[in-house]
């Protein structure tokens, strides 16, 4: 696993919210930390914004906590999952809590720079 790239976390009301349920924003943090930020081909079939799940007892979560805290993600739109051979594949759904996009190089490319407002 690599350490480069970012991952942004928002200061939304929704952020707020969620951080109310610890298991959800727990789970959401580790797909968040695990997704993949390049768009380039991976070997293991995840594409941009997308993790693998599946090792619960590493989150420090009990099998029902988990579904759970899936279920509610999946229900509030900041996750999709879909099981796979290799084991679940979590997909950010949208940046409203956590952006993994990396910005470091979006000024020089010609993207958004930021305002002094």
């Amino acid at each position: 696993m690599s350490d480069a790239g970012f991952i942004k976390l928002q200061r939304t009301q929704e952020t707020y919210d969620l951080m109310r349920d610890r298991n959800a924003f727990h789970l959401l943090s580790i797909i968040a930390i695990r997704a993949r930020f390049s768009a380039q081909p991976s070997h293991d079939g995840v594409t941009f914004g997308q993790a693998f799940l599946g090792d619960v007892k590493a989150y420090g979560m009990s099998e029902k906590e988990y579904r759970c805290a899936k279920a509610r993600l999946e229900k509030w739109g900041f996750a999709s999952f879909k099981g796979s051979a290799k084991g679940t594949v979590a997909t950010l759904s949208d940046s409203r809590v956590f952006s993994i996009r990396d910005e470091r190089n979006m000024a020089k490319k010609g993207g958004p720079t930021r305002s002094a407002s």
